[in-house]
């Protein structure tokens, strides 16, 4: 347990929580999206976590939607055959 909370402590660490709208959010995060999107190198080193996978549903899809292009989806059916 002890471990688990030194761990837990050093992960805090790497964190920041705002309070944010989620527009100002995204465009701290991602501030000129439609220019560096396409810059993985830029991309790496941004991302927003949340406790609910609505809430990253619908970033996601805000985000999305500021991309230059059509939107592609794409099916994943396993790893293995």
């Amino acid at each position: 347990m002890v471990k688990f909370l030194k761990i837990l402590q050093q992960a805090s660490s790497l964190c920041h929580v705002v309070k944010l709208s989620p527009d100002e959010l995204m465009s701290k995060v991602y501030p000129n999206i439609q220019q560096n999107f396409k810059d993985q190198d830029w991309l790496s080193h941004r991302a927003i976590l949340t406790s609910r996978n609505y809430v990253v549903e619908k970033l996601n899809v805000t985000i999305q939607k500021q991309l230059p292009g059509p939107e592609y989806a794409y099916k994943f059916h396993r790893l293995h055959p």
